[in-house]
């Protein structure tokens, strides 16, 4: 259950198994390293072509200081050259900056997979959350006709065996002070608040439908 393998992964804190989200976060991050190192490969080059535009401008203008026609030439040809190149890099750095890299099909394949897995696991999340509140439920019930027991026991044990003093009667009913009553605790209370609450009822009747 892919749920369960999951909560009991968190709450352990292992991670032998791995979900779809962990593999597209994996896929994410593989995807995006490749981009950068190719960012970074492209910036390289395109510092390089800057780097021969400026050679070339210097060989232009030393060219036409000194009159010289054939380096002329050939300063401009690798001035237009290295400005080519320039140009085809940064719109290809501007390409992978800006263009999807996973196609279509990639995309919806691995959203598919993740909200599938979700679907399921909070169907399984539901089903063990139900398990859950019912054993909360069954735990109130038995605490409180405990707590109840006690009390009517403690009841007449105080005043029908040891006749405490302390506590008077009026017409057959106690009228008085002291009487011994056990409280419910703060888990108990809680527990009889969540049994209460709509999301509570919701969840119960969800699972008992099942």
């Amino acid at each position: 259950m892919i749920f369960r393998e999951y909560l009991e992964s968190e709450t352990m804190k292992k991670n032998e198994s791995i979900n779809e989200v962990e593999k597209l976060i994996n896929h994410i991050n593989e995807i995006l390293l490749q981009r950068d190192e190719e960012i970074r490969a492209i910036e390289s080059v395109i510092d390089n072509d800057n780097e021969m535009i400026r050679n070339a401008e210097a060989e232009i203008e030393k060219a036409i200081h000194s009159n010289d026609v054939s380096t002329y030439r050939d300063a401009k040809s690798k001035q237009e050259l290295a400005r080519d190149n320039a140009e085809l890099h940064t719109l290809r750095l501007e390409q992978l900056k800006q263009k999807p890299l996973v196609t279509e099909d990639e995309y919806k394949e691995w959203r598919d997979k993740v909200l599938a897995e979700v679907n399921n696991m909070q169907l399984e999340a539901l089903e063990t959350a139900g398990v859950c509140l019912a054993k909360i439920e069954e735990i109130a019930k038995i605490m409180g006709n405990y707590i109840t027991m006690a009390n009517t026991t403690l009841s007449r044990w105080q005043l029908e065996v040891y006749k405490d003093p302390e506590t008077r009667f009026n017409n057959g009913k106690i009228n008085g002070l002291a009487q011994t009553k056990v409280k419910y605790s703060a888990v108990t209370d809680m527990i009889n608040y969540v049994c209460q609450t709509p999301e509570y009822q919701k969840i119960i009747a969800s699972t008992r439908k099942e």
